[in-house]
Parts: C-alpha cells; sequence; structure tokens
C-alpha cells in the first residue's frame, strides 16, 4: 500500500502523463522572440557593429537555462513552474532582441524630429512646459513621477508571476506576444521620429530639474548622434536604454501589462491602475512627448488586438 501511494502522488512523471516541453499557446510568442534575436543577429553580422561581449552573452546564456528549466517542468506536470520560467525567458530575450535592433536602425535615423512632435501636441493643445512648470512648483510630484516611471523593470516580472501562479497560460502568452510585436513596430517607427526630448529641447539644464529621475533625458542626443553621425559601432546595449522617444514603448507596455492584469482577481486592478501610472509618467521622467504617449498606446492596441486572434488560435493546445 505504501508503495502505491508513493507511485500515485508521481504519478505526473509516468511517461503516459508528460506534457510536450513547449506549451502550443506560447508558440506566437517564441516565433516573435526568435526573429527579434535571429534578425538582431544578421544585423550584426553584416555590419561593422560590434557588440561588448558581456551582457550580452550573460543574457542568453540566462534565456537558455530559464527556457531549459520551464521545459522540464512543464514536461513532468509542473506547469505554473515551467510558465513562469519560460515567459521571462521569452521577455528576457525579446527585450534584448529589441535593445540590439534599436542600436542598429539608429545608424540611419532620420535627423531629430522634435519641432514636428511638438506641433503635434500643439494641435491638441497640450504643452509639456506647462506640465514640467506644475512639477517644478510641487517637487514632490517628481518623486512620484518617478517611482512610477521605474515600475517598467519590475512590473512586467510581477505580472508574469502572478499569471504563473494562477496558471493563466493564455493571458501570459498574449502578453508576451503583443509584448513582442509592440517592440517590433516600436523598432520600425523610430528612425523617422528620432528626437532628442523636451529637456534638451527646450534647453532645460540638468541642474534645472534636480529631482529629475536620472541623466537619460539630457544623454538622448550624444548617444544618438554617436551611432548616427560619428561612426561609433563597439555597442554596449545597456548603453543605448531608452533611445526612442516616438512612439513610447513605455505608454505601450503600460496598457499591455493593464489589459492584461484586469484579468487577474483581485490584486489584478491594483496593478492595472499602477501600469497606466507608469506610462503617463513617461512625459516627465522619461522626457516624452504627449504624441509619443499616443503613438505607443495605438500600437500597443494594435498588438492587444492580433495576441486575441492569434494566441487563441491555439487554446485548444494540449495543457
Amino acid at each position: 500500500m505504501i508503495t502505491s501511494a508513493i507511485l500515485d502522488r508521481f504519478k505526473f512523471l509516468t511517461a503516459d502523463s508528460r506534457l510536450p516541453v513547449i506549451d502550443p499557446l506560447s508558440v506566437p510568442a517564441l516565433v516573435v522572440s526568435w526573429l527579434f534575436i535571429g534578425a538582431a543577429t544578421v544585423g550584426f553580422a553584416f555590419t561593422s557593429f560590434t557588440l561588448v561581449p558581456t551582457h550580452i552573452l550573460s543574457s542568453f546564456l540566462l534565456y537558455a537555462w530559464l527556457m531549459l528549466g520551464g521545459g522540464l517542468a512543464r514536461r513532468y506536470g509542473m506547469i505554473r513552474i515551467g510558465l513562469w520560467l519560460s515567459s521571462i525567458a521569452t521577455l528576457t530575450l525579446v527585450s534584448m532582441g529589441s535593445l540590439m535592433l534599436i542600436t542598429l536602425v539608429t545608424a540611419v535615423a532620420l535627423p531629430f524630429q522634435d519641432a514636428a512632435l511638438l506641433s503635434a501636441d500643439d494641435a491638441v493643445g497640450f504643452h509639456w512646459l506647462a506640465l514640467y512648470q506644475l512639477f517644478l512648483a510641487h517637487p514632490w510630484l517628481f518623486d512620484v513621477n518617478s517611482g512610477l516611471y521605474r515600475l517598467i523593470i519590475p512590473l512586467p516580472y510581477v505580472v508574469l508571476t502572478l499569471l504563473a501562479l494562477c496558471n493563466q497560460r493564455k493571458e501570459a502568452w498574449a502578453l508576451m506576444f503583443a509584448w513582442g510585436i509592440c517592440l517590433a513596430i516600436t523598432v520600425v517607427i523610430y528612425p523617422y521620429f528620432p528626437a532628442i526630448g523636451p529637456y534638451e529641447y527646450f534647453h532645460i539644464a540638468r541642474s534645472d530639474a534636480p529631482k529629475a529621475l536620472s541623466d537619460y533625458p539630457w544623454l538622448f542626443d550624444g548617444r544618438i548622434a554617436s551611432i548616427r553621425d560619428h561612426g561609433q559601432r563597439v555597442i554596449d546595449p545597456l548603453q543605448f536604454i531608452g533611445l526612442v522617444s516616438f512612439p513610447s514603448f513605455h505608454a505601450g507596455s503600460s496598457l499591455l501589462l493593464a489589459w492584461t492584469c484586469l484579468s487577474v482577481r483581485w490584486v489584478g486592478p491594483v496593478l492595472a491602475v499602477l501600469s497606466v501610472g507608469m506610462g503617463a509618467a513617461a512625459l516627465i521622467s522619461g522626457s516624452h512627448y504627449l504624441i509619443d504617449l499616443v503613438g505607443g498606446v495605438s500600437i500597443a492596441l494594435f498588438a492587444i488586438w492580433l495576441a486575441s486572434k492569434l494566441v487563441g488560435m491555439t487554446e485548444g493546445g494540449a495543457g
């Protein structure tokens, strides 16, 4: 009886009950992530760009280990653990691929388009300087805004962890697919609308905004110009985070996260509100024009629609 009880407890390890290593629902997201890194690899292989190897190698190793662990966990019935590891691996790969591709397309970016972006804001009656003056009058707003803006780093991982705990496979892989699509469209559009951002465009010195999140708003000009105009070709991808003004992926990702969070009871709506705040915070902490946010949200809406169609098609796959 004892032997029978032990075997019954671990029956998920038997060959008949093993699940496929790859979740059928994950296929669209995995294809997008592999296309991302494939395009980036080809781009670097056939251009004069060279990557500083430290960060890129560690990211690929992390991806490999997470995917291996996720596949094995799923294979032997630990679906939640498998979902968590595999979705985080996919997020890691897409993020690294997007940084590489953004660096590549920066070399062919057009001249800065701040005047055009600012004109779009003016057309709808939005004035970035007026919002900035409000923040200067109430400095605590910088602190709140910065805290919300920083959520772009932990929040996707928190949401994926929550979805894994709830075993919401479809929602997790729909998010990852939409995330990749949103990033892909952003990479394509960005070189047509490079910008230095409001801080530099309005000649606001770093010393005039001591409570701003970081030095990033004052680095766009130099970093873009170093690649586009001065031929820098030895690249550390982590140095080029945040080059994109229009469309704002910060805003796009906030909508993707909010959309996903609403599928989770109780804590989901709270995270959705934080996600929306994260996107809105990009105006000041991310040095974005309003039209940047509109562009990012528009792309996210399309990505959500596409994810709902494509990921739903594989819903009937094995658990």
